[in-house]
């Protein structure tokens, strides 16, 4: 019987477990449909309150993504080795603080006005998702999108 104060395996004793990542991909689709009956459920998406402080964690976001499009998120510059960093000090300080579960796998839509469709999804942390999420019903781009379509 293995405990945790038994060593961990070598490197080459890691590996994808493929019911792991099925569980995954399952729960972060479950999490990306009830978000769109959410949004398809209320008249006007500034009422959805994805956390307990949707305003401050807008404030947070735009202090460090002043320019960021979320409209039509870019994936390469959230990629890329700034941009990394940046996400990284986001979701360390206020993201911590404010998301639930802000370091979850979960999927992110590119468009606003998109499904969750291969084409128009991303994976990112929770943090991520909440902040661009939030940022899209407060700043009104989420407005007018029909969600009941695109679920």
């Amino acid at each position: 019987m293995k405990t945790t104060t038994d060593p961990p395996p070598e490197d080459d004793g890691y590996g994808n477990d493929a019911a792991v990542e099925a569980n995954w991909a399952a729960e972060a689709f479950a999490f990306a449909e009830r978000h769109l009956l959410l949004l398809a459920s209320v008249p006007a998406p500034a009422d959805v309150k994805l956390t307990p402080d949707d305003s401050g964690l807008c404030t947070a976001f735009r202090a460090a993504f002043p320019t960021l499009d979320v409209a039509v998120v870019e994936e390469g510059p959230m990629k890329s080795t700034a941009g990394k960093a940046a996400w990284r000090a986001f979701l360390e300080g206020p993201a911590k603080s404010i998301t639930p579960d802000y370091a979850f796998g979960t999927l992110l839509r590119l468009s606003a006005t998109g499904g969750y469709t291969p084409e128009n999804t991303i994976l990112v942390s929770r943090g991520v998702f909440y902040a661009v999420e939030a940022a899209r019903n407060a700043e009104g781009v989420n407005d007018g999108v029909d969600f009941g379509a695109l679920t």
